[in-house]
């Protein structure tokens, strides 16, 4: 009988820490959702970047961004300004930290999400480009995807 109340704690402890385990996924943007692919045509405005699905557990994490293109590119993120904490580019790389989370944890039900949405501009370079994702300056998720 104890053996089957501790087999039922340490599942739902174990199924609590996946939902809290941050999932990225990478591809087209359509508002709030995620087509993934890793080859994007080259279509001037068309949207594509990564979710980041996360639950808020009560403390601010970073998120740094690192862009490797191609060649010049005219990125424009929709993401908000306001959560900017460093942003630099130099002619082939992109790199930009956001914070996310926030000081109060959510109610077990509600999850959070972060979108980087950008759009092609007129003039984006072809070709393969890398995204890598740190949270916390820990290693989290690379992309590679090409637009042709």
């Amino acid at each position: 009988m104890a053996l089957a109340r501790a087999s039922t704690l340490f599942a739902a402890l174990t199924l609590s820490a996946c939902t809290q385990v941050p999932k990225a996924r990478f591809g087209l943007i359509t508002g709030l959702a995620v087509t993934e692919t890793r080859h994007i045509r080259y279509v001037v405005g068309t949207h594509y970047g990564f979710r980041i699905d996360y639950h808020d557990i009560g403390r601010v994490m970073k998120l740094r961004e690192q862009f490797e293109l191609p060649g010049p590119a005219n990125f424009r993120s929709k993401s908000p300004p306001e959560q900017f904490m460093l942003a630099s580019h130099d002619r082939r790389t992109w790199i930009r930290e956001v914070q996310m989370g926030s000081h109060t944890p959510s109610p077990p039900e509600i999850h959070s999400f972060f979108i980087e949405d950008i759009k092609i501009a007129r003039g984006d370079p072809k070709g393969k480009y890398t995204v890598r994702l740190w949270l916390d300056d820990r290693p989290f998720k690379d992309f590679e995807f090409y637009i042709e």
